[in-house]
Order: C-alpha cells, then sequence, then structure tokens
C-alpha cells in the first residue's frame, strides 16, 4: 500500500510536449534559442529527459520549431593566439578571470587544450603578464630580455642558466619560451655560455683521446682520469682501456713500470708457481695474500676463474683448499 501511495505522489515523467514546451518558454525569456547549458541550469529534468526522448540536444530544439544553435568554435593554436591579440588590441581584459566572467569558457578550454594553459597562451600571442598578481608588476618586455642578456654578455658576465638572476631567467621563459631560446635571440651560441656541456659521441671520445696523448704524452692514467672526458669514456665504453683500444693507444697513458700489470703470460706463470707451492687458489686467498696478481688474472682474463683454467687448473672452492688461519692463531703462532 505505501509503495502505490508513493507511486501516486509521485510526478509523471517529462514527456515529449512538456520538453517542447518547456523549451519554447525559455527561448521566449531569452529571445534566442536557448543553450544546452542554459536548460540544464534552468529546468534540470527537462534537459535530461530530452535525450530519452529526442537522442540529442538539437533533435529537441528542432522539434520545439526553434533555430538551431550555432556550433562550437573550432579551435586551434593559432586561432587561440589571433583572439587574445585581438582581445588585447580592443583593451578587453585577457585574465582568466575577465573572460570567464565574460563567458568565454570556449576561449578558455581552448587556451588549455591548444597552448597548455593561460600563461602559455599569452606567452605564445606575446602579451605582457596579467594585470593582477605578483607577475603583473613586472616591467619585462621581450626587447628588455634581450637587452638584458646583451648587457651581461659585453660585461663578462656569466649567462649560464643557473648564474642569471631568477627573474631574468623566469621572464626569458615567459617572453621567449624559455633561456636557450632568448640566449640564441639574442644572437648568442647557448652552446658556448653553458656551463654543462653536451654528452659525449663515440667518435669525440676518440678523437679527444687522441689530442690528449699528442699534447700531453707524459700523461698518466690518474691525471686522464681527472680529465672531463672520463664521465663521456664511462657512458659510451665499457673501460678506459677499450676506449684506449678504439683510439688506436697502446703506449699511452704512461705507466709506471714498477706499477704495470703482468702480462697474460706472466699472469699464467705466476698462477702456477703459486699453486706449486700449495698456497690456496681461491679468489679471496689470492686477493689476501698477492692482490697483484688477483688484479692481472682479472684484468688479462676478464675473471679469476677464467685465469685459473688459462693456467691448466681446475675451478676451485673453498672446500678444496686447507683453510687459512685466523688472525687469532696467527698471533699465537708469533707469540711462541
Amino acid at each position: 500500500m505505501k509503495t502505490a501511495a508513493r507511486r501516486a505522489r509521485k510526478p509523471p515523467a517529462t514527456g515529449r510536449d512538456a520538453i517542447v514546451a518547456a523549451l519554447r518558454r525559455l527561448a521566449k525569456r531569452l529571445g534566442r534559442t536557448p543553450r544546452s547549458t542554459e536548460v540544464r541550469g534552468d529546468a534540470p529534468e527537462v534537459y535530461r529527459a530530452l535525450f530519452r526522448h529526442f537522442g540529442s540536444f538539437a533533435a529537441a530544439v528542432d522539434a520545439a520549431g526553434l533555430a538551431a544553435v550555432g556550433l562550437p568554435r573550432k579551435w586551434s593554436r593559432e586561432l587561440v593566439v589571433a583572439e587574445l591579440r585581438r582581445l588585447h588590441r580592443a583593451g578587453e581584459g585577457v585574465s582568466r578571470r575577465k573572460l570567464i566572467e565574460a563567458g568565454r569558457y570556449d576561449l578558455v578550454n581552448a587556451m588549455v587544450s591548444y597552448c597548455g594553459g593561460m600563461t602559455a597562451a599569452r606567452r605564445a600571442a606575446r602579451l605582457p603578464p596579467a594585470s593582477s598578481g605578483p607577475r603583473g608588476k613586472s616591467k619585462w618586455s621581450e626587447d628588455e630580455v634581450i637587452a638584458q642578456i646583451r648587457e651581461r654578455h659585453r660585461r663578462g658576465l656569466s649567462l649560464a642558466s643557473s648564474k642569471v638572476p631568477r627573474k631574468l631567467h623566469d621572464a626569458a621563459g615567459y617572453y621567449l619560451g624559455g633561456w636557450r631560446q632568448a640566449v640564441e635571440v639574442a644572437g648568442l651560441d647557448y652552446d658556448q655560455v653553458r656551463l654543462t656541456r653536451p654528452a659525449y659521441d663515440r667518435d669525440e671520445i676518440i678523437a679527444t683521446l687522441r689530442a690528449l696523448a699528442k699534447a700531453h704524452p707524459r700523461m698518466t692514467p690518474s691525471d686522464l682520469r681527472r680529465h672531463r672526458i672520463k664521465n663521456g669514456v664511462e657512458t659510451v665504453f665499457p673501460s678506459l682501456d677499450r676506449a684506449l683500444r678504439a683510439a688506436g693507444l697502446t703506449d699511452w697513458p704512461r705507466r709506471d713500470l714498477r706499477r704495470q700489470m703482468p702480462s697474460a703470460d706472466a699472469t699464467i706463470a705466476a698462477i702456477r708457481a703459486r699453486a706449486a707451492r700449495g698456497l690456496p687458489m681461491f679468489r679471496a686467498a689470492v686477493h689476501r695474500d698477492d692482490l697483484r696478481l688477483e688484479r692481472a688474472g682479472v684484468r688479462n682474463f676478464g675473471a679469476w676463474l677464467p685465469a685459473l683454467r688459462a693456467a691448466g687448473l681446475d675451478s676451485v672452492t673453498y672446500r678444496d683448499q686447507p683453510k687459512a688461519a685466523t688472525t687469532s692463531a696467527r698471533r699465537r703462532a708469533r707469540a711462541h
């Protein structure tokens, strides 16, 4: 019974005739065909029902005998820029707040879709900052940014992005799209003023190594590792030795003969001599007893186990070797 009573009290669903009558009343009050957003705000129940009965807002307007609503404007980045410049020339406010107050939702949405936002759209249109907010108090312009860059260059001041005043850097981004673009518009070579150089490529690394070998024949490996080319070598080549071999440099940089690693044949002979003395041959023991031999094995053969195999020895494990005396045992042995 309660359910029946509720159904009886529920108003009937909006029908086609009621929708047509509502659209005509709203059109008479506005003096034109209402837009979909106006119908939704004035009579939300009519707006929801018209899609069920007519399939689209345009079909409902046609059934009501009203003039068709104009289609939304087709925007592009160029049209957004042109419209902003037109509004600016006409003296109209070109801020987000003023555009919304004027009902220009289409332009506000187009700036986001085609330019990435209000600031980017104003920058693309070469408009000054909006009159409201801290940016509105700025006296910068595109010409002023370029003049400041050229003045810093004339005075010998750094033009690296991290060394210039923050206001100049921000103004360059606003009016010219970025610091690099501003420097290049000012007629300067950006690669000459930046602090961090572009990444080295393979050919440049090889050419630089050859030039260093010619200019500094007595350079040591330590000196070479302190050179900025080291970062490029580590990025492109697996090791410095690979880079030197690619450059055809076999006897450079100059190595201290006292610290020079043994050759592959000398390494094999040393491994066999150690094994003949009955000493442990696993890598940890060799590293502890003879670091130079362990490094020579890794350098010449890529790893310690391949060095053992090259010397004719089978792979060894900790279980195959006599346990090394502990530190306390060695101390007791020395005490006796």
